[in-house]
């Protein structure tokens, strides 16, 4: 424990140094981050979300240093504007808000970027303490963990103004309970009833995540023989926790539907709608996006952390050894991941990697079990595509203006202004243009396979070694 929490706090005092040299004075919020921080300025303040008062008197000033567009929707009664964000985060930080509203105004923007980094740190913590447990070894999991704490999107997000570092520790926490269960029965079960209300509190994107959790504990729960009364305190906690939003959105905005509050007749359509209107197009845009969640030069993770190509092999190794331990973590990813390549939600002005905040635990779990699988030369060539993380990592933060681009439907053409700097711009593909670059995302899918093979342990472990059931 010693260990993990010298280490969290060397993590935090980088990330608040970056925080203050870096994201604090290149940029005022910018994307969305300003807009979730009006709703934040209207609940620590007016304590409600009726938004029209803070854009026209604006109330941004305070961190935002020019005009700034609303962004509002009716409410259910057509008499207030009232936010087209979720509200999970906002209600995280205005403790902190209030602080440094009344307090300290002038470092406001500052300090709110520390209370996200904090969050984030917190995340990584009980993330080392789940790759210890898996492991049953201390050393390893810090160079693991170490590796994706100062690679992107881990460190590009640790103090932006988004939902998704919330979401992270939300869900290491929820997977680190997954594993105590049976250490601490009670209560882990608690703790998980209580986060799947959470996660889609924070967004409503998170609510595959949230309904498989739930699942995945109450069949725990069942596995291990719980009583009824047990069982069924879990999923009313865990449903009301949930159904509250829900009640929420049909008080508030007038509908049941989860993404109502981005508006637009489209978000909220079912699967089974959008393939009806957009037929084999829109399997096309789903397939777009998964290739582009991955490797777009704008929004995929692997060109900017070129080591997470390890959970592809970690993937199949895991699955072939019967790692059970892995499985809830795989399935909370498959069913994550698919509605999100339907939705095709790119990111917007934002860092690489914005969705895949959320999912890095749930590519490391079955890497942390990998690892101590590997020869020498093998670790060799892991620690040398995280060496290429960290390198990339701090060219971002070099260039730190640029590494934001347009990245939206409306410009699905654009490119980046980051990778030019690196002269690699030819070499990484935009999955997502009119004319896809289909050659190039071939030779990446080649090079990701490889990679993959080289790192697959040349031994395989006995079945049923490290599992847990």
């Amino acid at each position: 424990m010693i260990g993990r929490l010298i280490f969290t706090f060397a993590v935090l005092i980088a990330y608040g140094a970056i925080t203050f040299n870096v994201t604090s004075r290149q940029f005022s919020p910018t994307g969305d981050e300003p807009h979730y921080l009006v709703i934040t300025h209207s609940l620590a303040t007016d304590g409600d979300i009726s938004l029209l008062n803070n854009y026209q008197e604006q109330h941004y000033r305070i961190f935002y240093p020019s005009l700034l567009a609303k962004r509002t929707t009716a409410s259910a009664d057509k008499k207030r504007e009232i936010p087209t964000f979720g509200l999970g985060m906002p209600l995280f930080l205005v403790p902190l808000y209030k602080y440094a509203y009344y307090n300290e105004p002038h470092r406001l923007v500052l300090y709110l970027r520390l209370g996200v980094c904090a969050v984030a740190v917190f995340g990584l913590y009980h993330l080392l303490a789940l790759a210890q447990s898996l492991t049953g070894k201390k050393a390893v999991p810090f160079l693991i963990v170490g590796g994706a704490a100062f690679a992107s999107p881990l460190v590009t997000y640790s103090s932006q103004f988004y939902p998704e570092i919330f979401a992270f520790s939300i869900l290491v926490i929820s997977l680190r309970a997954l594993h105590s269960q049976s250490v601490t029965p009670r209560f882990s079960s608690l703790l998980l009833s209580f986060t799947p209300g959470i996660l889609v509190w924070l967004h409503p994107k998170y609510l595959a995540l949230a309904v498989v959790l739930t699942a995945i504990t109450a069949f725990f729960l069942h596995m291990q023989k719980k009583s009824i009364a047990f069982r069924a305190l879990h999923l009313a906690i865990a449903l009301s926790g949930i159904a509250s939003f829900f009640l929420f959105l049909h008080d508030k905005y007038g509908s049941w539907s989860p993404n109502r509050i981005y508006g637009g007749w489209q978000k909220q359509a079912s699967l089974v709608d959008l393939l009806q209107q957009e037929g084999i197009q829109r399997l096309g845009v789903m397939t777009k996006m998964f290739f582009g969640f991955w490797l777009d030069e704008r929004f995929g993770l692997l060109p900017y952390a070129p080591y997470y190509v390890a959970f592809f092999t970690a993937l199949i190794w895991c699955l072939k050894s019967k790692q059970k331990a892995t499985y809830p973590a795989l399935i909370l990813l498959g069913l994550h991941l698919l509605p999100l390549c339907w939705g095709a939600p790119l990111g917007g002005y934002a860092p690489p990697g914005r969705h895949f905040v959320v999912m890095i635990p749930l590519l490391l779990t079955p890497v942390f079990l990998l690892y101590s699988k590997w020869i020498s030369e093998q670790k060799a060539l892991f620690t040398t595509l995280q060496l290429a993380a960290l390198f990339i990592a701090f060219q971002m933060f070099m260039n730190y203006r640029k590494i934001f681009a347009n990245v939206t439907w409306r410009n699905p053409d654009g490119g980046s202004e980051f990778w030019p700097l690196l002269h690699l711009e030819r070499w990484i593909p935009n999955c997502i243009a009119t004319q896809p670059e289909y050659g190039l995302v071939a030779a990446w899918v080649v090079f990701v396979a490889l990679f993959a093979f080289l790192l697959y342990p040349r031994a395989s472990a006995p079945a049923g070694a490290e599992t847990v059931s």
